[in-house]
């Protein structure tokens, strides 16, 4: 597995500092997801995605930390 960040307007990956590319295998591999975080956060990268690509696919897995918070409204329990 390889966990690389994608900007979300362009579709370009991050190979290093201030350099994207449009090949995923030329992206920098973090060691996990929250390494990944980590650095957007230290770096305050934002509209990304943080990727976790696998040999196939159809098993990638897109990660959006940074998106805009979602509120719910959950009813009420009803006392029983």
């Amino acid at each position: 597995m390889k966990v690389v960040l994608q900007q979300r307007a362009t579709e370009l990956y991050f190979e290093g500092e201030g350099r994207w590319v449009k090949d995923a295998g030329q992206a920098f591999n973090f060691r996990n997801s929250l390494e990944a975080i980590d650095y957007c956060v230290e770096r305050q990268i934002s509209g990304v995605e943080i990727v976790l690509r696998f040999a196939d696919p159809r098993y990638d897995i897109r990660l959006a930390p940074f998106a805009a918070e979602v509120s719910a409204t959950v009813p009420p329990v009803p006392n029983s």
